[in-house]
């Protein structure tokens, strides 16, 4: 078994991902990047060129991809649980785990990023609250929700890490 993490863009998926992966000793697989990599392109060029459409199906592909491949800690992109059929696929590479943080601590973060999200455009705070309300019943069908708030990272990383090994 592996564990996947789901969340809005800014939660952290990638870096708690990262620090969990090396604490339980397993692969780091990020979607996002693994897309870029199979298309010699980044996210933003799919989306301005293919449009979002192309970008999720090739996310979908991505994650079929893992099913059944043990001790990864898998970083998905905000929507890829928004795509019919993908929760159900990331429960077949693991335990699927919601890091659930507020709007504000999110529109925050996304502030001081220095990267691009093309879901975002010029109006970040109006866009995050939008988006969190479409996707939070969706994250919420997760098998875990990991709250940020009042954790530091590294109770977060722990929490991933209890649920991957019990899960495992």
């Amino acid at each position: 078994m592996s564990v996947v993490l789901i969340g809005m863009m800014g939660v952290g998926k990638t870096t708690l991902g990262r620090a969990a992966s090396k604490a339980l000793g397993w692969k780091f697989i990020d979607i996002d990047r693994q897309i870029e990599v199979n298309e010699h392109r980044s996210i933003s060029q799919i989306f301005d060129v293919d449009g979002e459409a192309a970008f999720r199906s090739l996310e979908s592909e991505a994650i079929s991809e893992l099913a059944g491949v043990k001790h990864l800690v898998v970083s998905t992109g905000g929507g890829a649980p928004m795509e019919p059929g993908n929760l159900e696929k990331m429960r077949a590479i693991g335990p699927v785990v919601y890091l659930e943080a507020g709007p504000e601590a999110l529109i925050s973060r996304l502030k001081n990023s220095r990267t691009r999200r093309p879901m975002l455009g010029d109006d970040i705070d109006g866009r995050v609250r939008h988006l969190l309300d479409v996707r939070r019943d969706t994250y919420r069908r997760a098998d875990f929700r990991v709250p940020m708030e009042e954790r530091s990272p590294m109770e977060v990383v722990l929490e991933i890490k209890r649920i991957a090994e019990e899960h495992s």
